[in-house]
C-alpha cells in the first residue's frame, strides 16, 4: 500500500473516526461574558434580527456550495487585507479535503445587534466522508460596511481549533485495485504488466522490412499495413508507437524480436493484457463493457478527494470501471496525526481501517465474446447475448472496440498522444457502448411488437388476412412499398396475420398501424412497443444505457410507419434482445444484468445474482403462442417463405426470430436480426440475441448469418462458428475480394404519381 503525507495548515480535534467529535463552545467576544449550555449566547441584551441571521446563512449556504469566491465576498474588508481569495480558497480547499467533507448543516441561534456590530451563534454538522459526522459551535461577528452585515473573518470560523501553529498531518493507506473476471475466472481487467512496441524508423532495415512488420501484427494483432503506414513520413530518429504485446508473447518471440533493431520494447504496469491463445487482442475484450481506467481529471480532484481519495489514484470512467468504483477501489484507509509547529507529532486524533476492494465477477464468457469480437471486427454495430430466462449477458459485442491502454499514462507508447488522439478523434465512436447507447429504428423486428397491438385491441385476429401486393396506397397522395419490390420479388399475396410476419409484409403492417388509428386505437402500438420495454432504460445500471424513443402518432402517416419500426422510433440493441428473450420465455422482462458476483479478496461473496422480473408482457397467453409461432416460421416455414429461412433452417437447434431492414437518412438501411433458442434438453440455458449491422443491408442477407454464428459457437462452447458467414475466406477473416457485404436497397416511401 502507497502512503503519502500531506501537511496542511489547520487543526482538529477528533476523538475517534466511528464516533461524532464533542461539541465545544467558545467564549462569544465582548466586554464581558460567560458560555452557557448549548448554543453560544452573548450576555448582552439579545434581539432577533432577520438580517444579521441573513448574513450568516449566506456565509454558510456558500459553503455548503463549496463557493468559496462568494464566501470571501461576504468578509470585512479588514478580513480581506489579511488573507487573499488564493490563499483563502486553498485553507477551505484543503481543510475539506482532510476531512473528506461532504457536507455542512447549520443552525444559527441567538444574536446580539450593537451599534455598527452584531453577533450570532451558529450550531455547524460536519459530514465527512471518512469520518463521520461531528458538531461545532462557531461564534459569528459580524461589522456593518455599507449598509452591509459582513463576517469578521478568523480560521477559527472554519473549526475552532485551528490556529496556534500546529499542522494535522493525514497518512492514506491505498488498496491495489480489484479486478473484473470474466464468467470463468479468467480476468477481464486484473494487475499485470504489458509490453509497449514501437518503431525508430532510422533503424529499419529494407531487406528484412516485410518480416519485422509481420511479427508485430502477429504480437499486437494489428494490421500490416497499418503498421506500414504508422512510420511513413516520420523523422528517422523519431519512436512511433506501434501498439502492446502480452509480456508472454514477447518472451517466446524474443530471439525473432532481437534480429530487428528498429523494434522497440518496454514493459509497463496495466489491467488490460488481454491474451487468446497467448496473443495479445488490440480491440480489448468487451471494452465498452469492462471500461477504463484514467487518473482523476484536473477538474474533479478536489471532488475525488472529498470522497476520501488522496488525488494520485487511477480512477474508473467509464463501464463496470465506473459503476463499480466503490467495490473495485474499497475504501481508503487514513490516520490524522496532530504535529506542533516545529513538525512533533502531539497525538494520533483519528484512524480509519482500510474497507478492502472487492472483485467483480461477471456474467460474460470472454472466449464466446472475442469470437463473436473477431468475427464482427470489420462492421460497425452490436451483437447482445442474453439468457432468455434470466437476464445475464453473456457478451456484449460493440464494434469497433478500442485498447483500454491508451488511457494509461505509464504506457510509453501514449508519451506522445498520438494513439489516444487518434481514438478520440475517430470518426467511428469506438468508446460508445452501440448495445446499450446507441438508438437506431428497429424497421420490421418491430413488426412483432405491431403484431401484438393487432392482436390484443382485437381488431384484427390470426385470421384476419391482406392481399400483400407491392406497395400500399390506403393513405392519400403516397406510395409506400414493400420490400420485394426493389428485391425483383412478385408480391407475397393474401396472407393471413401470422404469414404477414412471416413474409415481412409491409403492406400488412402499414395496414394494421393505420387501421388501428383511423378506429382510435391511435396509441395502442406505441402504448404496446413501451409495455415491451421500448422507449425507457431497461434499469441495468452497470453500464450508460440510453432510454431510445417511441413516438405517439399524430397522423395515419406516422402511424404507419410507426407499424413498421420507422419514423422516429430509437431503440437499442439491449433492450430488443430483453423483449425478444421475454417472447421467448412466456411474457417475462427480466432485469439484464453484467454482474454475477462480488466477492471479498478471500472470495467471500458480499452480492451474487438472482433473476429479476421486472414486468409482463400485456399479451394474452393464446396471443403470445401465436407470434411464437410465427418467429419461429421466420426461420422454418416454407409457404409463404420465412424471411430467415435459406440462412437458419440447417442449423442443428430450434431456433425462432425477425428479420429487419432499417431504412436511414445515411447510406444503406441497417441490418437487423433478433431471435431466441428454444432447445428443451440442452445443458446450456436458452438465449435471446440480437444483432444490428449499421448501413449493412438487408436482415436476411447480414443479421441473419451473424445469428447463427452467435447460436453456432454457444453450443458447441466454441468449437465450430458454423458456416463461413457470406463475405468470409475463412472463419473471422474476410474474403478478400469483398471487404464488405453485398448492400441490398431496401423500399422507400415515394409520392404518388399525379
Amino acid at each position: 500500500m502507497k502512503i503519502n503525507r500531506i501537511l496542511l495548515g489547520l487543526v482538529l480535534t477528533l476523538t475517534a473516526c466511528s464516533q461524532a467529535l464533542p461539541a465545544q463552545t467558545p467564549t462569544p467576544s465582548g466586554p464581558t461574558g460567560t458560555p452557557t449550555p448549548g448554543l453560544p449566547t452573548p450576555i448582552v441584551e439579545t434581539t432577533r434580527q432577520p438580517d444579521v441571521h441573513a448574513a450568516v446563512s449566506a456565509f454558510l449556504d456558500a459553503w455548503k456550495k463549496f463557493d468559496h469566491t462568494t464566501m470571501y465576498s461576504l468578509i470585512t474588508r479588514e478580513s480581506q487585507s489579511g488573507i487573499t481569495l488564493e490563499n483563502f480558497s486553498k485553507l477551505y480547499s484543503d481543510t475539506e479535503n482532510a476531512l473528506t467533507l461532504l457536507d455542512i448543516n447549520y443552525a444559527v441561534g441567538d444574536s446580539s445587534v450593537r451599534p455598527g456590530e452584531a453577533s450570532a451563534g451558529t450550531r455547524v454538522n460536519y459530514k465527512a466522508n471518512l469520518f463521520g459526522e461531528f458538531t461545532r459551535d462557531l461564534m459569528f461577528n459580524l461589522i456593518m460596511e455599507d449598509g452591509t452585515w459582513k463576517v469578521k473573518w478568523h480560521e477559527g470560523l472554519i473549526m475552532p481549533e485551528m490556529g496556534g501553529g500546529n499542522r494535522l498531518t493525514i497518512e492514506y493507506s491505498v488498496p491495489a485495485r480489484a479486478s473484473i473476471y470474466d464468467s470463468k475466472g479468467n480476468p477481464l481487467a486484473a494487475p499485470t504488466k504489458a509490453v509497449a512496441l514501437g518503431i525508430v524508423p532510422g533503424q529499419i532495415n529494407a531487406n528484412s522490412e516485410q518480416e519485422q512488420n509481420t511479427l508485430l501484427s502477429e504480437l499486437t494483432g494489428l494490421e500490416w499495413e497499418d503498421i506500414y503506414n504508422a512510420y511513413q513520413g516520420a523523422s528517422p530518429d523519431w519512436y512511433i508507437p506501434i501498439g502492446e504485446a502480452t509480456v508472454e508473447s514477447v518472451q517466446r518471440n524474443r530471439k525473432r524480436l532481437s534480429q530487428f533493431p528498429a523494434i522497440v520494447v518496454s514493459e509497463f504496469d496495466t489491467r488490460y493484457a488481454y491474451t487468446s491463445r497467448g496473443i495479445y487482442y488490440d480491440k480489448g475484450i468487451a471494452p465498452q463493457v469492462v471500461g477504463y481506467v484514467q487518473a482523476i481529471p484536473s477538474d474533479q480532484i478536489e471532488e475525488y478527494k472529498r470522497n476520501g481519495y488522496q488525488g494520485g489514484e487511477l480512477v474508473g470512467v467509464a463501464g463496470l470501471e465506473k459503476s463499480q468504483e466503490k467495490y473495485l477501489a474499497g475504501t481508503h484507509g487514513a490516520a490524522l496525526t496532530l504535529v506542533n509547529a516545529q513538525g512533533q507529532s502531539i497525538s494520533r486524533l483519528a484512524q480509519v481501517e482500510v474497507q478492502q476492494p472487492q472483485n467483480i465477477t461477471t456474467t460474460i464468457d470472454s472466449d464466446l465474446q472475442i469470437k463473436l469480437q473477431r468475427s464482427f471486427q470489420e462492421f460497425r454495430g452490436a451483437i447482445v447475448v442474453m439468457e432468455r430466462d434470466t437476464g445475464r449477458v453473456i457478451a456484449m459485442v460493440s464494434s469497433p472496440g478500442y485498447d483500454q491502454n491508451r488511457f494509461l499514462a505509464d504506457n510509453p507508447n501514449n508519451n506522445n498522444g498520438v494513439l489516444l488522439n487518434k481514438l478520440l478523434s475517430n470518426q467511428d465512436q469506438p468508446l460508445l457502448n452501440r448495445a446499450a447507447q446507441s438508438g437506431y429504428p428497429l424497421g420490421s423486428v418491430f413488426k412483432i411488437i405491431t403484431m401484438a397491438a393487432a392482436l390484443e385491441t382485437g381488431v384484427f385476429t390470426n385470421d384476419s388476412t391482406y392481399d400483400c401486393q407491392s406497395d400500399f396506397r390506403e393513405l392519400p397522395d403516397v406510395v409506400l412499398d414493400d420490400w420485394t419490390k426493389a428485391k425483383g420479388y412478385p408480391p407475397s399475396g393474401l396472407l393471413n396475420l401470422s404469414g404477414g410476419l412471416v413474409r415481412s409484409c409491409n403492406p400488412w403492417f402499414y395496414h394494421i398501424g393505420v387501421e388501428l388509428y383511423r378506429q382510435g386505437y391511435d396509441r395502442a402500438v406505441a402504448d404496446m412497443a413501451r409495455a415491451f420495454g421500448l422507449g425507457s432504460a431497461t434499469g441495468i445500471g452497470q453500464i450508460a444505457e440510453d432510454a431510445g424513443n417511441i413516438p405517439d402518432p399524430q397522423s395515419e402517416n406516422e402511424a404507419a410507419q410507426l407499424a413498421i419500426g420507422q419514423g422516429a422510433t430509437l431503440v437499442t440493441p439491449l433492450q430488443v434482445a430483453r423483449f425478444i428473450a421475454a417472447v421467448g420465455n412466456g411474457g417475462t422482462l427480466y432485469k439484464p444484468t453484467l454482474i454475477e458476483q462480488i466477492t471479498l479478496p478471500d472470495g467471500t461473496p458480499t452480492y451474487t445474482f438472482q433473476p429479476e422480473k421486472t414486468g409482463t408482457l400485456p399479451v394474452t397467453p393464446e396471443n403470445l403462442k401465436i407470434i411464437q409461432e410465427a418467429m419461429s416460421n421466420v426461420v422454418y416455414s416454407k409457404k409463404p417463405l420465412g424471411t430467415a429461412r435459406s440462412v437458419l433452417a440447417s442449423v442443428p437447434f430450434k431456433l425462432a426470430g425477425k428479420t429487419g431492414t432499417a431504412t436511414t437518412s445515411d447510406g444503406a438501411p441497417h441490418s437487423w436480426f433478433a431471435g431466441y433458442t428454444d432447445e428443451k434438453d440442452s445443458a446450456k440455458p436458452n438465449i435471446a440475441v440480437a444483432v444490428i449491422v449499421e448501413n449493412g443491408g438487408e436482415g436476411s442477407e447480414v443479421g441473419a448469418p451473424f445469428f447463427e454464428r452467435v447460436v453456432s459457437l454457444y453450443f458447441t462452447d466454441g468449437a465450430s462458428p458454423g458456416d463461413l458467414l457470406p463475405w468470409e475466406s475463412r472463419a473471422y477473416k474476410l474474403g478478400e475480394a469483398t471487404a464488405t457485404p453485398t448492400v441490398t436497397p431496401s423500399p422507400t416511401p415515394t409520392r404518388a404519381p399525379q
